[in-house]
């Protein structure tokens, strides 16, 4: 009997110790879920299209030879933007506002003139054809994402209708 015993004791040893020293098992990676944005979620201002604003500010000059090159160059970079901005309509709306908080009334009026610009270039540039091509051609601006998607499309028109551009 003691040596029944005596071997059931070795035998639990000998189970504690195996189940001590097995590898454990790596925990299960988290699954990616695919998520549409939350529609309760703050709107956040986008550092690149404060900048792209800035920079329609600075390279737009109304009136002058070439303005019409540069808006459509600065029609592409709004584009391609776009292209990669996770931005919705109320984040574009919140960035333009805090943007543009910090100019005079005199700055607004003519940025928003100088965005009227880049929006006769976008229009041209949205509509496939010779025509658009041509404008790329003119601007340097051929081989910069052409056509352009409707994720870009839809940005570029979420800015100029919360500039006001838009019914």
């Amino acid at each position: 009997m003691k040596k029944i015993l005596l071997a059931l004791l070795l035998c639990a040893a000998l189970l504690l110790s195996a189940c001590a020293s097995a590898p454990k098992a790596e925990p299960a990676a988290p699954a990616i879920v695919e998520t549409e944005p939350d529609p309760t979620a703050e709107p956040r201002v986008d550092p690149a299209l404060s900048a792209l604003l800035s920079e329609i500010r600075d390279r737009m000059h109304l009136g002058t030879a070439g303005g019409s090159l540069k808006a459509a160059a600065l029609a592409v970079e709004l584009l391609n933007w776009g292209v990669d901005s996770e931005a919705d309509a109320a984040s574009v709306n919140l960035t333009l506002s805090e943007w543009m908080a910090g100019l005079s009334s005199e700055e607004r009026e003519e940025f928003l003139r100088q965005l009227q610009a880049v929006d006769n270039s976008l229009q041209q540039l949205l509509t496939p054809g010779e025509a658009a091509e041509a404008l790329l051609s003119d601007a340097g601006c051929e081989d910069r994402g052409y056509p352009w998607n409707e994720k870009a499309r839809q940005a570029a028109e979420a800015l100029m209708a919360a500039a006001g551009l838009r019914a």
